[in-house]
């Protein structure tokens, strides 16, 4: 039996940050100066500060998932930062975290786009 793929998946592309990567690279690849920052991967070391509190973490076994909106501790953080910084009064149960831009512009999609409109 042939397997027939939805229109979603036959119009799959690649990601586009893998195409400025190759850009980069061959930049690169000629002499060029290029700080790669196109799929979020940091071309910079962790620091020594950062290497020792995931040590840290992983020796009091904080290496589970965290809730879903973030660590609280993180939010409430956050929240104080946008308030001191924007002068806008968040509040940690307000903040949501994730693991970048993407997660938060497919939430932003399903939350207020409808089939044929379009987004610039």
């Amino acid at each position: 039996m042939a397997v027939t793929l939805s229109a979603f998946a036959r119009n799959l592309n690649v990601e586009t940050a893998f195409t400025v990567l190759a850009v980069a690279r061959t930049l690169k690849s000629r002499g060029k100066d290029v700080v790669e920052l196109e799929i979020g991967d940091s071309p910079f070391e962790s620091t020594a500060s950062a290497k020792a509190a995931g040590e840290r973490a992983i020796r009091e076994n904080q290496s589970h998932y965290c809730p879903s909106p973030g660590l609280p501790l993180f939010r409430e953080a956050a929240a104080k930062f946008v308030s001191a910084e924007f002068g806008i009064p968040a509040r940690a149960e307000n903040v949501v975290v994730g693991p970048g831009a993407k997660i938060f512009e497919q939430f932003f999609c399903e939350a207020f786009l409808n089939p044929g409109d379009g987004v610039l």
